[in-house]
């Protein structure tokens, strides 16, 4: 959605390609870890964590990764101008009414979460609070309709029936692992090894780095959770910390060559903007995003190194 509208503009303003696609394909990825995200139900089901307690964990990241991304864009532009041309300047008068359409869907936002938070509302009756806000605000703004409608509810039937059956399939996983003993098995070799968390945290960033190249999010948090969550537990981590910490390696998975599927998303969106022109080979992405590869790694020795960072804010719900 967001590459069809920004694409055209961007080329038209004579920004940087590599630049531009790269930010696109790195942005997309922090659905992934800011509330609402399917992956941290996934997770939460998977760990048996509350999925409140995992979207107010994934908050702060969210938000620090976001400033991450933002910083990388400006390091480069400030070492390459041409990267990014000039705009008209505009008045804070211009820039603050431009900014007021989005006011009603951020106090929708801030209460949905809100009312989470505060512990006045389960994630479910949160997000039937979110479903009529929204819809009274597409009522009010005279954009419901059949087709809308359509579009909604099968959309909705797509995610949802995703959702159940990643669900069901990592179960099924969870329970022949079980029967096979595995978790229990692994648990004792790193056991065995002695180990250090740290050290153990570390070749689990590499390994999930590696798989991360060619396994799509939803394939790598079903076949690999249900084995490491034994160990972790074992060793003492904080599951809704290794949560965040899984995540964020999605994140890096999504947009990471050769097999990112954000990268292979964005690059057949570049070929239906620009029609009949040569927009070049989709290693013009793999360029694009390796900044924003090294923004999402610092992001994640910093939750490894600090885990209040993603635990604070779930500690201090007013439902714990």
């Amino acid at each position: 959605t967001i590459g069809r509208v920004a694409l055209p503009e961007f080329r038209g303003r004579g920004y940087n390609e590599p630049l531009v696609v790269g930010s696109l394909a790195a942005g997309g990825t922090l659905g992934v870890l800011i509330p609402p995200s399917v992956i941290l139900i996934v997770y939460g089901v998977l760990a048996q964590e509350s999925i409140g307690a995992m979207y107010m964990a994934g908050v702060i990241p969210g938000i620090l990764l976001t400033l991450a991304y933002m910083v990388t864009i400006y390091v480069m532009v400030k070492l390459n101008p041409s990267y990014a041309p000039p705009e008209n300047r505009t008045t804070w008068s211009e820039k603050l009414s431009s900014t007021v359409a989005i006011i009603p869907v951020g106090i929708l936002i801030s209460l949905v979460l809100g009312t989470i938070y505060i512990g006045v509302a389960t994630v479910t009756e949160s997000a039937s609070l979110g479903v009529v806000g929204a819809f009274l605000l597409a009522l009010f703004a005279g954009r419901v309709n059949k087709d809308m409608l359509k579009q909604v509810l099968l959309n909705t039937v797509n995610t949802t029936s995703m959702v159940i059956l990643i669900i069901s399939a990592a179960f099924l996983l969870t329970t022949a692992l079980s029967l096979l003993g595995v978790p229990r098995a692994l648990a004792g070799v790193i056991s065995d090894l002695g180990w250090s968390p740290i050290y153990i945290i570390a070749i689990l960033v590499l390994f999930y780095m590696i798989l991360g190249m060619f396994m799509d999010a939803y394939s790598m948090m079903v076949t690999t959770v249900p084995v490491l969550l034994p160990v972790m537990m074992g060793m003492g981590f904080d599951l809704i910390w290794f949560g965040i910490v899984i995540t964020l390696l999605v994140e890096m998975a999504l947009i990471s060559p050769p097999h990112g599927l954000n990268l292979f998303i964005l690059h057949n969106i570049r070929k239906q903007v620009a029609g009949e022109a040569d927009t070049g080979s989709i290693a013009i992405l793999y360029r694009g995003v390796l900044p924003f590869i090294v923004a999402v790694f610092v992001v994640l020795v910093l939750v490894i190194a600090f885990p209040g960072i993603a635990t604070w804010l779930p500690s201090s719900m007013r439902g714990n």
